[in-house]
């Protein structure tokens, strides 16, 4: 209510390692080859609000991960060895919770947090996700 904006679905809700983009469906084989041969994850806690342009709302965790952030290294290690191209921005952990907010930072973002509670992931709460949605 503070933001606006829409709440992405329960289903939807994933942790991005790297962003592919569209990729042709006669890639598949190969993607699912490097979500698969992914370390199993960890335990996680997000419990940092932050956005993307002030318009998408997420939630990251406050501490770094290195368990994380080797994962995400080694999935886009994989791609650039297959010669698969992705986004390369800066790997940001985080979980999409609000997609097309009102602009929100600064002190409107920071009256958001004290209301949310931190999400704890466990490693039955962290499947391998589905590389295709």
């Amino acid at each position: 209510a503070r933001c606006g904006g829409r709440l992405d679905p329960a289903a939807r809700v994933h942790l991005t390692l790297v962003f592919v983009g569209n990729a042709p469906r006669t890639l598949e084989p190969a993607l699912r080859a490097v979500v698969q041969a992914l370390p199993p994850p960890q335990p996680l806690v997000l419990e940092r609000l932050g956005s993307f342009d002030g318009r998408l709302l997420w939630l990251a965790p406050s501490a770094p991960t290195e368990w994380l952030d080797a994962t995400a290294g080694q999935a886009r290690d994989a791609l650039g060895r297959l010669g698969i191209r992705f986004d390369r921005k800066p790997f940001v952990a985080h979980l999409t919770l609000i997609r097309h907010a009102r602009p929100t930072r600064g002190e409107a973002l920071a009256a958001i947090g004290p209301g949310l509670a931190p999400a704890a992931l466990g490693r039955a709460t962290l499947p391998l996700a589905e590389p295709f949605h």
